[in-house]
């Protein structure tokens, strides 16, 4: 076993190119209940950015653009999200946790 068999893990992660030809790794987390657990969110977040790493073609520019779909978030989950260890770490940048509802566009929350 490698270690990340336990870790836990985004449902979804998406994988494209951008005009400036970087390629783009969006971990998404989707929580369906009244309201989000933000510290299990980031841990499900940096799981998927972690499994994202290993699919990268080496040598180009990468960013990461971790999101949480949501039905519901409450004003103390949304202030954790924001705290400096709730962004994602990956290839050795951080990124912030982008929040959306539940049926939102994807191209609205990706900048």
């Amino acid at each position: 076993m490698d270690g990340q068999e336990r870790e836990s893990r985004c449902e979804c992660v998406l994988f494209y190119f951008d005009d400036m030809a970087s390629f783009i790794v969006v971990p998404m987390e989707l929580k369906g209940g009244s309201n989000a657990e933000a510290l299990k969110t980031v841990q499900q977040l940096k799981g998927g950015a972690n499994f994202a790493a290993a699919y990268m073609p080496r040598g180009s520019e990468s960013i990461c653009r971790p999101i949480l779909f949501h039905n519901g978030i409450s004003r103390v989950e949304v202030r954790q999200l924001s705290k400096s260890q709730s962004r994602v770490r990956f290839r050795g940048k951080s990124f912030e946790i982008k929040t959306a509802r539940c049926g939102g566009r994807l191209a609205n929350v990706l900048p």
